[in-house]
């Protein structure tokens, strides 16, 4: 075992992303099988996981970890103080591990560094592809940040096909995808809003659209934990880092990153305030 996997194993030790899982037939009441499918179920517990076609190629998410870091290794980027992390649905359906790599960092002001954060992602029913992505990690409020456009640094679906040919590549181009992202977080920095503009980004984010102040003005007449949440941290930031689009940016990777413990949502939720916050920048910078 290399010391890159020991590191990352250590760390995962008893995490739930280890657990194996394995396909069974499957069958309709009086014994028939049911042709051109088969069942995922845990191997240590035996519960169902997903019903999958035939073709469908099982990536056990403990062999995907392993090739990664002989990856890691291969692409030469520094794992000194790796910090390894992981996140699941229900029975290990979906899991992903963030990798956070405090040697590559980025550090948009005095005690504010966003570290290189990769994401190694599996599924265990189709719904994910083993998948890279390449990210940040706030170090002063352990927000993971999803870098939009430069996300999918690699991905391989669950086929008999099914490659890592381009992992080291992929990893490769983290750097510089990573870069990239440090002098959007700039401009970011730069671009100054209102609260009300802030308000209305986080808003798009959340999917509520309005046309007018009149429609705006309803939406608050509806309460919302989660919503009234993010205006705080909203203001929070701003008082913090000044009225810019990082504040709201910040403030939206606080609820992708910690509102949920699902993978699948963090996920969801990061894509989206992605787009919602280019969008802004690109509205704004007009």
């Amino acid at each position: 075992m290399t010391q890159t996997l020991n590191t990352i194993m250590t760390q995962l030790d008893g995490s739930e992303v280890l657990k194996a899982v394995v396909e069974k037939p499957l069958f309709l009441e009086g014994g028939f099988e049911i042709p051109n499918k088969k069942a995922i179920m845990t191997a240590d517990t035996n519960e169902y996981v997903a019903t999958v076609g035939k073709k469908y190629q099982i990536a056990q998410t403990k062999d995907t970890i392993v090739r990664f870091a002989d990856s890691l290794d291969e692409a030469g980027l520094d794992t000194n103080g790796m910090i390894v992390q992981a996140s699941t649905s229900r029975n290990g359906v979906r899991s992903a591990i963030k990798f956070q790599l405090p040697e590559h960092t980025i550090s948009l002001r005095e005690n504010d560094n966003t570290d290189l954060q990769i994401v190694a992602r599996n599924s265990h029913d189709g719904s994910w592809p083993f998948k890279i992505d390449v990210g940040g990690f706030r170090i002063a409020c352990a927000n993971g940040q999803v870098i939009g456009e430069y996300v999918d640094a690699f991905r391989s679906r669950h086929t008999s096909n099914m490659s890592y040919d381009g992992v080291v590549p992929g990893l490769e181009r983290s750097i510089e995808m990573f870069e990239q992202a440090g002098h959007k977080w700039v401009e970011y920095r730069k671009q100054r809003v209102t609260r009300e503009q802030g308000e209305d980004v986080i808003l798009d984010y959340l999917g509520k659209s309005f046309n007018d102040n009149e429609e705006r003005a309803k939406l608050f007449e509806r309460k919302s934990a989660r919503r009234d949440q993010m205006f705080d941290d909203l203001g929070a930031y701003g008082k913090d880092m000044g009225w810019n689009l990082l504040a709201v940016y910040n403030t939206m990777t606080d609820d992708a990153s910690h509102n949920s413990d699902d993978a699948l949502v963090q996920f969801e939720r990061g894509k989206k305030l992605s787009n919602v916050i280019d969008s802004a920048h690109l509205k704004l910078a007009a």
